[in-house]
């Protein structure tokens, strides 16, 4: 594939779900990506929804559901996903992706772009993520918007740190962090 590509080099940008499937692609065929950008990255639909579920319904106790529903019961959340499944056709509980083992063996150059405020992927699955890639030339930028927001909200700077991401080796790249030149 590499060799009939007229482009010197192949970078990739996932969002979501795509995050762990390029990471997934980069592991099975090394020579396919350069460089990655993994934004809002998860490893399981079941854990997704599930998180998804609770911190919809307990972030905040004056949001309307929890007037409307039960929202603090175990079998609210139960089936609220039964729902899910009903209306999407998918049977998530049935599907097993675990991409863990894809992030293990991940050692293509990658910046994390990760949401503290994350409702999808919390932030606490994301550092079972950040501590399995093995990748020397790993980064992250942490910032407070929901999932996979920071490509809308600051297109700028997003643009800012892909191009120089692409461009810069790792340690000029984590300099243009600390100095960035505007």
């Amino acid at each position: 594939l590499k060799r009939r590509r007229k482009y010197k080099r192949t970078f990739g940008v996932a969002l979501c779900y795509s995050a762990p499937v390029f990471a997934k692609a980069a592991v099975v065929r090394p020579s396919l990506f350069d460089k990655l950008i993994l934004d809002g990255s998860w490893v399981s639909v079941q854990r997704m929804l599930e998180q998804y579920a609770r911190t919809l319904w307990e972030k905040d106790d004056e949001y309307w559901v929890h007037k409307v529903f039960p929202t603090k019961r175990k079998w609210f959340i139960k089936s609220f996903l039964w729902f899910i499944e009903r209306v999407s056709g998918l049977k998530f509980r049935s599907v097993k992706f675990d991409f863990y083992p894809y992030f293990e063996k991940l050692t293509t150059p990658t910046l994390f772009i990760h949401s503290v405020n994350d409702l999808v992927a919390p932030t606490s699955e994301f550092r079972e993520i950040w501590a399995r890639v093995p990748s020397a030339e790993k980064t992250v930028i942490l910032s407070t918007y929901e999932h996979v927001r920071n490509h809308i909200k600051r297109k700028e700077l997003y643009k800012y740190l892909a191009h120089s991401f692409f461009e810069l080796e790792h340690k000029p790249f984590l300099g243009a962090l600390t100095t960035p030149v505007v």
